[in-house]
């Protein structure tokens, strides 16, 4: 499970589904240069020069909240100062207060996540000076120095300073506020949702608007971005209902205007629910964080339409007096409602109590036989109206922290007791385990053959593909667990649950289109090796906050503090049409397409089939019917044909029913028989092969070109046929003509929307007036076609690095008119005009001389556009050549400085003679090596390959256009052997290790060497982003590792990985 974080607060505010800037309600007031006033939740702040008593000069600003205290009420002033990383600054103030109600009704916002803020005394009280110091991150560049009231009271703010370390330079600007005007009261726009979620069947769909306002302008998108309803509201009593009737089934955008005010979020129009949609036999769950929605939004997973609902009941909120317990009344309510709705609760039974073993992970008898207890009194409340899982996560250091271990053995210890306890309570209860994260077989059979299956009536496990797509990586893992429990089942299957999986739509996760199309595809493959239950993690954003990829595994967008309306992603629909489309089938199989196309087939009790087809890259499927045809898209929006008919493809799923007898890929053999005929089309009887190129971003405003082909190179002496390809519309078309042997291209033009974001688009293919295909694909719409990258370079010997700006536009040059960048202590600021052509980029070098080679460096950019748009970047980087094999004394990278140490079980790592070392990267045409010379006090080593990562043993990642990621280890016999792990699995025999242990210096010499094609370098590429880590074993199970970069070890990230360079 992942942790459920929230948001400590955003300058852009998350409202009520939307997201938007807000105005402050500032009544009679003044403003003052330099100074930004707000408010958020309906606060009443006035913001007024006092003239009559200021502490210096002729005027000090006077902030008063007429609010009294409340959730995600507050307001004041902010200015943004300029400051560099790592950088300690002073700060005075002259400060009076006038009945402030606590110590924490003023303060100063100094940090980013405001984490760090200067608090000011409660009371009234005259002239005071306040100093304080503030130390900026690593990354930071900038500082919103936020004066901020959250209860009532008056403040007043004068004479401010902020000077850096060796200068008197004030930094503020306008501090003593002699600079200001009057303004006349403002009353701000307001807009908001009154529905308590935004998921409507078949009908009307009726949105309830609140605003202050005689009017709202609002305008309906669909899925591709396009407008199809537009118009004006009338605001009567401070709210109006907006009814939407004969939208078809879909994902759908809103956007609402008043005053200048904008706010956009989404909705959804299902198709009716199944009756079979919920059953025992159903397949489909999803996890929750139970306090994540009110009791009346419940009804959105009712109409998901799934059957199974993940939550925990956590020890510590259970047991808050030893030995005595009691259910949160919120987890009660919620069991209940849920229970009502036909939903059937899985219960994870999780982690510590402060009573017991120090508050860690239960590991001694007493502490197991309290979790025990604690169970055993879940199971009594809930009965066999719900599922039981035994912990989560319990193989890693994330959730565990348990005195034993990680291990199957120590888990075998607490799940033992604990399933006894709960089947002596409750008589059939349904008790899951291991919850394992990820499928580590190793794991598994060592649990298997201490008995571990005899204590579960479920097997449970975790699996994330991160930002990969499906294929390829779950259901493969599934099938090899199926065979692992048969063969220590006597030959008996048990019920198989994932319990949680998912894919963030984060940055850089995938986007939200893609999580659409995974779930589908993720769902259909795993079912098919006789996976019993899938639970989505997760039904909720955790959080507003774009770049934590933990906030945003939901189906549902964040639900902000205060707010109520839950708003669904694109996820959420195409969830929901799954749960329709295969109610009351059962999983038949997968069918032989070509390469990268997919077919699962569903069959339900009467012998009707389903079938979920999609493909990874565009391509043609013929289907064979004996009458009617019914094509679904992911939307729910389904066409009805008659006979056998030519289906295009594309990484969008599809589902097929009706009188289907075959589908084929032409040229694919299907059990010996000949393809069967279809239709005569375009190239003669075979069929043509239509597909669509899209481009991989947009830019707003622009044409987005889509080259469109007519394949018919394998056919001959065919007529030639024109096709048309067209927009579901038909404002836009274009005709190829189609000619035996040849493949024919043309370009199709699309004005992009106005809008930002990923933007899905169908093109329909026509033959003789017909349509004979649907060919989509999405394309991510940017403000402008700019990428500002920091990348490293290493010339004439030496590390450097630039600012590297591409405009990806094909008509727009774009004019750069400041750039600023930093690495380290390093920077640079140049306001030289670049313009840059339409495909081409700029260049802006960057001096890093002094800087160390092989650390990790905070790095950050920004780039101003003449068009007002600013980009910027921030992270983390380093100066780490990777120089050719022959080179004597390369640059290596210092494990004890420029490493991490993470310890994952008993003591841990404890010095450098424990575990220290260094590591360095070198490469030839072909190959690249990693190096690395360990120092280690007791070297172990295993004879299981697939676990060499729990021994003595390094581990090293690459991102290029996917990640790979190894691990290699001296095993028992001596041998070298090196394992993938990601990219490539299994042990791999085109890489060669060679690794030498020195007992009497205590070290371990490694040298890995894998093809650049193994990891997909190619002979151009000068960058490749990389992490590495050693890992510790001393005789009793892995304690910890040191790592360069990360990603790896704790969560699988490449967006922790560092760019190594391939240097000459």
């Amino acid at each position: 499970m992942k942790a459920s974080v929230a948001a400590l607060a955003a300058v852009v505010l998350a409202w009520g589904g939307f997201t938007g800037t807000a105005s402050a309600d500032t009544g009679d007031s003044h403003t003052f240069a330099s100074w930004t006033q707000y408010a958020t939740g309906g606060t009443d702040i006035t913001v007024t020069a006092d003239t009559q008593a200021p502490h210096g000069g002729a005027a000090a600003v006077k902030v008063v909240n007429a609010t009294p205290k409340a959730s995600n009420a507050y307001g004041g002033i902010l200015q943004t100062v300029t400051v560099a990383p790592s950088t300690t600054y002073q700060f005075s103030a002259w400060m009076k207060a006038g009945g402030l109600p606590s110590g924490s009704a003023a303060q100063f916002v100094l940090s980013p996540d405001w984490s760090v803020r200067q608090w000011f005394p409660a009371g009234s009280y005259d002239w005071t000076r306040f100093t304080w110091s503030y130390t900026t991150t690593a990354t930071q560049s900038s500082l919103a120095l936020r004066l901020l009231l959250q209860d009532a009271g008056s403040l007043w703010l004068d004479d401010l300073t902020i000077t850096a370390p060796g200068s008197p330079a004030n930094l503020a600007a306008n501090p003593g506020f002699e600079q200001y005007a009057t303004t006349p009261p403002v009353i701000p726009a307001q807009l908001g949702i009154a529905n308590p979620d935004l998921v409507f069947t078949t009908g009307p769909a009726s949105i309830t608007m609140t605003s202050n306002r005689p009017s709202v302008d609002w305008k309906v998108t669909d899925a591709a971005g396009q407008a199809v309803r537009d118009g004006t509201l009338a605001i009567s009593g401070g709210a109006g209902t907006l009814n939407l009737p004969d939208l078809g089934h879909g994902y759908y955008g809103l956007e609402l205007t008043t005053s200048g005010l904008t706010r956009k979020t989404s909705f959804a129009v299902l198709p009716p629910q199944n009756d079979n949609a919920q059953n025992a036999g159903s397949p489909f769950g999803i996890a929750w964080h139970a306090a994540a929605l009110n009791l009346d939004q419940l009804p959105t997973m009712d109409e998901l339409g799934a059957s199974y609902v993940r939550f925990d009941v956590s020890w510590s909120s259970v047991e808050k007096a030893k030995g005595i317990y009691a259910i949160p009344s919120l987890i009660r309510e919620r069991f209940d409602k849920i229970v009502s709705m036909g939903l059937r609760p899985l219960v994870i039974l999780n982690y510590r109590n402060t009573f017991y073993d120090g508050g860690k992970t239960p590991s001694t008898p007493e502490g197991i036989a309290a979790f025990a207890a604690y169970a055993r009194f879940i199971a009594q409340q809930f009965g066999t109206a719900a599922d039981y899982e035994v912990y989560n996560e319990y193989n890693g250091t994330g959730f565990n922290d348990g005195a034993c271990g990680t291990t199957a053995d120590c888990y075998l210890q607490l799940l033992k007791p604990t399933s006894a306890a709960i089947h002596a309570a409750v008589p059939g209860a349904v008790v899951a385990g291991p919850v394992l994260a990820g499928v580590d077989l190793a794991w598994l059979k060592r649990l298997f053959e201490l008995g571990g299956l005899d204590h579960v009536d479920a097997v449970s496990v975790h699996t994330y593909a991160r930002n990969a797509a499906p294929e390829g990586v779950t259901a493969p893992q599934l099938a090899s667990l199926h065979t692992l429990i048969r063969q220590y089942n006597n030959g008996q299957d048990k019920p198989l649950w994932l319990s949680e999986t998912g894919w963030n739509t984060a940055n850089p996760g995938v986007s939200e289109q893609q999580q659409a199309d995974y779930l589908v595809r993720d769902l259909a493959l795993n079912l098919q090796t006789g996976v019993t239950r899938e639970y989505w993690y997760d039904f909720l954003d955790d959080c507003a906050n774009a770049d934590d990829k933990e906030c945003r595994y939901g189906l549902l967008r964040d639900i902000n503090s205060g707010q109520s309306v839950a708003a669904p992603k694109p996820a959420y629909v195409t969830y929901a049409v799954l749960t329709r489309q295969l109610a009351g089938y059962r999983p038949t199989r997968l069918e032989t397409l070509a390469s990268g196309a997919y077919s699962a087939l569903f069959t339900n009790s009467s012998g009707a089939t389903i079938r979920v087809l999609w493909a990874t890259k565009p391509q043609a499927v013929n289907v064979t019917a004996a009458g009617a045809v019914t094509v679904t898209d992911r939307w729910g929006v389904s066409n009805t044909t008659n006979g056998s008919v030519e289906l295009a493809l594309t990484e969008h799923p599809v589902y097929l029913s009706g009188a289907v007898t075959a589908v084929t890929s032409p040229g694919v053999p299907t059990g010996g028989q000949d393809p069967p005929p279809v239709r005569a089309k375009p190239c003669g009887p075979a069929p043509a092969v239509y597909r669509a190129g899209y481009p991989a971003v947009a830019a707003a405003g622009e044409s987005v070109d889509v080259t469109v082909k007519v394949d018919c190179r394998p056919q001959r002496n065919a007529e030639p046929v024109t096709v048309t390809f067209a927009t579901p519309d038909r404002a836009h078309r274009v005709l190829v003509p189609s000619v035996s042997r040849k493949l024919s291209t043309a370009t199709l033009s699309i004005p992009a929307p106005d809008t930002t974001g990923s933007s899905p688009y169908t093109i329909d293919v026509l033959v003789n007036g017909d349509v004979v295909a649907r060919l989509t694909g999405d394309v991510p719409v940017v403000d402008n076609r700019v990428s500002v990258e920091v990348r490293p370079t290493f010339t004439a010997g030496a590390p450097g690095a630039q600012v590297v700006i591409g405009n990806a536009s094909t008509s727009t040059t774009l004019t750069a008119t400041r750039v600023t960048a930093r690495i380290g202590e390093r920077a640079v600021a140049s306001s030289k005009r670049l313009d840059i052509a339409p495909g081409r980029s700029a260049t802006v070098p960057l001096d890093v001389t002094g800087l160390p080679e092989w650390t990790r460096l905070p790095m950050s950019a920004e780039v101003r556009f003449g068009d007002g748009i600013t980009r910027t970047v921030n992270g983390n980087t380093a100066l780490a050549p990777a120089l050719p094999d022959e080179t004597a004394d390369p640059p290596v990278a210092d494990l004890a400085t420029s490493g991490t140490i993470v310890n994952v079980a008993g003591d841990g790592i404890s010095g450098a003679a424990d575990l220290s070392g260094r590591m360095w990267a070198s490469h030839t045409d072909d190959t690249i090596t990693i190096h690395a010379i360990v120092t280690d006090d007791a070297h172990t080593t295993t004879a299981d390959v697939a676990s060499l990562w729990t021994t003595d043993s390094i581990q090293f990642a690459f991102a290029t256009k996917e990640r790979f990621e190894f691990g290699a280890a001296r095993l028992t016999d001596g041998t070298a052997a090196v394992y993938g792990y990601a990219g490539r699995s299994g042990r791999i025999t085109d890489a060669t290790a060679v690794i030498t242990r020195d007992e009497a210096a205590k070290k371990t010499a490694y040298a890995v060497t894998l093809p650049k094609e193994l990891i997909g370098v190619s002979a151009t590429d000068t960058v490749v982003d990389f992490s590495f880590l050693v890992n510790d074993n001393d005789g009793h199970g892995r304690t910890g590792y040191i790592e360069w970069a990360s990603g790896i070890g704790k969560s699988k990230d490449v967006g922790q990985y560092l760019p190594v360079v391939l240097a000459e």
